[in-house]
């Protein structure tokens, strides 16, 4: 379980770094070490948040409208494409 508050694999990753660097639970220097990692990844989330909402809205912008007018006679049928 993690010591430093988180979830996951997340957290104890981020103990194990800040203990790495010999860091102890309970010390001002460890709660630093925690909240610098917590602030780095809070970063990486937006930015990823980020470029998933431009892909959205690239893929929102190539989307396109198109309507078919056209007419059947017998078994054959013709007309024009609009996309837009």
């Amino acid at each position: 379980m993690p010591r430093g508050g988180g979830i996951g694999l997340e957290a104890m990753l981020a103990d194990s770094t800040c203990e790495q660097q010999d860091f102890h639970l309970g010390t001002p220097e460890y709660a630093r070490c925690r909240a610098q990692i917590g602030y780095r990844q809070q970063m990486v989330n937006a930015e990823m948040q980020a470029r998933l909402q431009r892909q959205i809205d690239q893929a929102a912008a190539r989307q396109q409208t198109c309507s078919y007018n056209g007419t059947t006679i017998g078994n054959t049928t013709s007309g024009t494409v609009n996309c837009w």
